[in-house]
């Protein structure tokens, strides 16, 4: 009976996570947040390329997640905290500056939080703070050179949770490991 009751929720577990790359733009937790809602910031160069050299360090981060190691995860937080706090943000418009006060204050504090943290299921607890603060800032100060995805996976703490990558293939943060390539893209930014 136990055997029955762990493949039924196993099975379970596989059919929520299909890895499927396509856009779910009817994903009720991802409708308020439509590219269309989020309109692009007036931004100037000197802000784009030090925003991008964070974005880097995001991305350093979300991969020492995938690979659930906690010890790289906090020396890339503590690189993606340093380059926050180098963002150029003199000139930008007062719409793009008040998302920054924002957004750019949440990252900076999650990714000095996971700075401190060894555990790496609470670092991944504080990464869905900074990738939700990257995600709206993403969208509103892009478009980039490349695209970037915006992923989500539904099993993330009772709930579903989102990050950015670079590619288009699944490389979940929120679960490494156990379940790699669970989640789908949502949107290409």
């Amino acid at each position: 009976m136990k055997n029955l009751l762990f493949l039924l929720t196993f099975s379970l577990m596989l059919g929520a996570c299909s890895g499927s790359t396509e856009d779910h733009d009817q994903h009720p937790s991802h409708a308020a947040t439509d590219r269309a809602e989020t309109p692009e910031m007036a931004t100037n160069d000197e802000f784009l390329t030090s925003f991008s050299v964070a974005l880097d360090a995001y991305f350093d981060l979300k991969d020492a997640l995938v690979k659930t190691d906690a010890e790289n995860a906090a020396q890339y937080a503590e690189i993606l905290h340093a380059r926050l706090e180098l963002v150029e943000i003199d000139d930008l418009s007062e719409q793009a500056s008040v998302l920054w006060a924002d957004a750019g204050t949440q990252a900076t504090e999650a990714a000095n939080s996971i700075v401190s943290e060894s555990d790496v299921e609470e670092q991944r607890v504080q990464f869905e703070h900074v990738s939700n603060a990257f995600i709206n800032m993403v969208k509103a100060y892009g478009p980039f050179e490349n695209t970037i995805y915006r992923q989500t996976c539904p099993m993330v703490r009772g709930g579903s949770a989102d990050w950015l990558s670079r590619e288009e293939n699944i490389m979940n943060p929120y679960h490494g490991d156990r379940m790699l390539n669970c989640g789908s893209v949502v949107e290409r930014i």
